[in-house]
């Protein structure tokens, strides 16, 4: 994959709405990943860029509009938005083809994966261990095509 903007899909569809990761602010100042439905627009928490990490198969994921990085955070309610702190390795990610264009995002120990709690917009992402269910399967669309996909607007 290149570096450019994504958005993130989960390949749940349940009640025809499309699912995407996003983010959202719980009130504290704090950021948790959670789900959100229809076609993200620009500006939307839903925006993602993934950070190579030099001489592996690992990355960062960057959350464009909220300047803040995916982390697996130990003790949270589930994946969090924090500020990158290079040293710690819950902020590391793996992409692991699980067939058909879809991924699971694995933490850097491969024992827990993004996985939508709900197929329900605003339905927390939490982390958990790989069991091949369609909330744990996410697709990486490139931003530039996602205006094409939105609905025309009356007018």
């Amino acid at each position: 994959m290149v570096q450019t903007s994504y958005c993130i899909a989960c390949k749940d569809l349940s009640g025809g709405a499309s699912l995407w990761l996003g983010g959202v602010e719980d009130g504290s100042g704090t950021y948790w990943c959670d789900v959100e439905a229809g076609v993200p627009g620009p500006g939307a928490m839903e925006y993602w860029s993934i950070i190579p990490l030099p001489g592996t198969d690992a990355c960062y994921l960057w959350n464009a509009n909220a300047n803040l990085y995916a982390s697996f955070t130990a003790g949270g309610p589930g994946v969090g938005l924090r500020a990158l702190d290079v040293h710690d390795p819950s902020f590391i990610m793996k992409l692991d083809d699980v067939g058909d264009g879809w991924v699971a995002i694995n933490n850097s120990a491969k024992d827990g994966v993004f996985t939508a709690q709900q197929p329900t917009p605003g339905a927390p992402v939490l982390e958990s261990p790989w069991k091949g269910g369609d909330y744990q399967m996410w697709r990486f669309v490139d931003a530039n095509i996602l205006p094409a996909l939105a609905p025309e607007s009356a007018g």
